[in-house]
Order: C-alpha cells, then structure tokens, then sequence
C-alpha cells in the first residue's frame, strides 16, 4: 500500500554509493572560553550538548534498497535503488573482476550492514539490513541503537520492520505467466513461482532434492503446492549444486517424500516498494528508568532497558554526524554510511510515549533540542 502525498516532499539525499555526510559542529556552536579545544570539560554547553535527562529523537526517512539485483544463481549483485527485477547496464569492472558496486560493498558486507542516520558522542542510530542473501532479496531493515557509557557498551535492536513485498497482481500479457498460473492465492494476489520440477521423485524424505539448480539460489524458501490455494514451505536452501549434478539441498528434510516431476515454487519477484514511502522512526529515552523505546511509524515495537542506571544516556561534547558514523573515509561498511533520503529531523527533551503525526514532524518549540527540516526548494 502506498501513502498519498499533497505537493512534492523534498529530502536531503544520500545516494546509492555515496560517501557523505552532514556534520554539526560543536566547537563552531559552543565558545571555548580558556582556549583549550582539545579540552572540553571546561565549557559551558548549551542546547543539545548541554541537555542532561529524557529525549526522543524522530527523524522522517526512505531507505534504499542497497542489495541490489542478485541475477545468478550464485548470488551476484549489483547496487542499486530499483526493484529486484528491474535490470539496468552494469557498471564497468573494477579491474580486480568484480563490479564497482563489490568494491564499494561487498555482497557480504550488505548483509547486517548498518545505515547510521544520528549519531552523537554516546550513542548511534541505524537502519540495519537483515538479509543473508541478495537473489531475489531487496534489503529488509530493522531499527537499531547502540550506546556507550564509563562501564561498557550496549544496543537494542528491533526485529525488521521495513519489509520488501512478493505480492502483486497478473500483469496481461506477461511472457511469463506460465511460470505465475499455479502460483496464485485465495485473494488473488501472486505469491509464488514455479520454478522446476522434483525429478526423479525422492525414494524416502531427505533434504536433497533433484532438481534443475539453475533456478534456484541459497537462501532462497522453496515451496510445494497441497491443494488450490495452499503451500507449504520445505525449508531454506542452504545448497546448490553445479547444474549437472542437478541437486538443492534444504536445511531440512522433507516430512514426506517428493513424487515425481512435483512442482517447486519459490517466493515470486519481491520489491522493495518501501523506496516510495516515507518511514517514521522515533527512539524515547528516560534518564529515571533507563527505558529506551524504539517506535515505526507510531507504533511501540520494542523497549529495552539500559545498564548502569547511575550514568545518564547524554548527547556528550562532540560533533553530531547525520549519514554515517564517522568524519572520515574508510569504507562504506566501517562509516556505516546511510543510503536513502532523510525528509526531517528532530530532538526534543522529555519521554514522548505517543506520536500523533507520523508524516511530518511537530516538535514542540519549548522542548526543541535540534530540528532539521530539508524542504528548502534547492536541495
């Protein structure tokens, strides 16, 4: 389902590949009155740096989809913001063999990367891919906080809230409707893709099935149908074999045995259509009961409490960074670089426990600690 939007909703971008971020200063806001910049503990903060208690950040975002298009069965990818089945020209290599996109992010970098969207002295915030496998796969992403204090580190992590979606209706004139036909479920929608046939038939339950591996990739859920409308799921494949051994293996064993020429069924092309959306993140904190509540899209989906009730969960005397973790130019997974639009931003003081607008953002003015609007008509 997609939200409807009155005129255009402008953002502050960070592409797909990027290197970039936007830093607010703290030396530029708060004066170093006995000239000690390396020094800090003789300031005299104010505003976001100088706030000792409760706050809630909420920030307006789109993530993009940053595995990319996984188009072999083994598993290769290609970075980009379109979904899974949309093909675009590749990028020139690299001259080590792989794509531009490997060496910016590795494959196996993108699985449980994570996208930092705030981060201050004691405490960072993400946007964490999910996923094990990129065929057939978009980015799925959970929201996650990690923190640091004087006796250790901590984190709180959702589970994935940002879902890509295999359901979607016959398209007329589709050349590959064949594939489509059984796939269908009671409302209509298309859920499933043959994509081979079990031969020979199994002689006993085991999770090898002989099929053509072409079609298939690990990760990938596979399916039989048990009546019209119904599958049931096998399992996971966890490998495949080279196509002239024609054999998947699952990481369980079938309850019964498979007859011959069964069809098989995967999950039908999944799209990341949360690229068109606008995402309400929210993280409350309370200095009296360490409770630190995560919300998506004004829902409470998780709460954690944070050790060492004694030390206050503050913003700390440094820099704030918005679009990854660091200042620096190390590597996309190390920055933990952010890919996607952020629409709005904000910090307020105290606790809030209920989010009435989840489209644009209303700080109260009082209790504005920081608020970032990127609607500017030159962004």
């Amino acid at each position: 389902m997609y939200d409807v939007y009155v005129g255009n909703k402008k953002s502050l971008v960070f592409p797909i590949m990027c290197n970039a971020h936007v830093s607010i200063s703290y030396s530029d806001n708060v004066p170093d009155i006995e000239s000690t910049p390396s020094d800090t503990t003789d300031d005299i903060p104010y505003g976001i740096w100088a706030h000792d208690g409760d706050w809630t950040i909420e920030a307006l975002i789109t993530p993009y989809d940053i595995n990319g298009s996984g188009s072999t069965a083994s598993g290769g990818g290609r970075l980009n913001r379109l979904a899974q089945n949309t093909r675009r020209a590749v990028m020139p290599a690299n001259g080590t063999g792989s794509f531009l996109s490997e060496a910016y992010l590795s494959t196996s970098n993108r699985y449980g990367h994570k996208m930092c969207f705030f981060k201050c002295a004691n405490f960072s915030l993400y946007l964490k891919n999910e996923t094990t496998n990129n065929f057939n796969q978009p980015s799925e992403y959970s929201i996650s906080i990690e923190y640091n204090y004087s006796g250790g580190t901590g984190s709180i992590t959702t589970s994935p809230v940002i879902l890509s979606s295999n359901s979607r209706s016959y398209e007329y004139g589709n050349t590959f409707y064949e594939n489509y036909v059984d796939g269908f479920t009671k409302n209509g929608r298309i859920r499933y893709n043959w994509a081979a046939d079990a031969v020979p038939a199994q002689s006993s339950p085991s999770s090898v099935i002989d099929a053509d591996t072409t079609k298939f990739a690990v990760g990938q859920k596979v399916f039989i149908k048990e009546n019209e409308f119904d599958f049931t799921l096998l399992g996971t494949i966890t490998g495949v074999d080279v196509p002239s051994s024609g054999k998947i293996t699952l990481d369980t064993a079938t309850t019964t045995a498979l007859t011959f020429a069964q069809k098989l069924f995967v999950e039908t092309y999944k799209e990341p259509k949360y690229i068109d959306n606008i995402h309400h993140v929210a993280i409350a904190y309370s200095s009296t009961s360490q409770k630190i509540s995560i919300y998506y899209n004004g829902d409470l989906i998780k709460t954690g409490t944070k050790t060492l009730a004694s030390e206050i969960l503050a913003f700390g005397r440094e820099d704030i960074i918005i679009g990854k973790k660091t200042t620096g130019d190390v590597s996309a997974s190390a920055d933990c670089q952010f890919m996607g639009e952020i629409h709005e931003l904000s910090v307020t003081g105290g606790y809030q426990k209920s989010f009435k607008y989840i489209n644009n953002l209303m700080p109260k003015y009082s209790e504005t600690l920081l608020f970032l609007q990127f609607e500017e008509e030159n962004l």
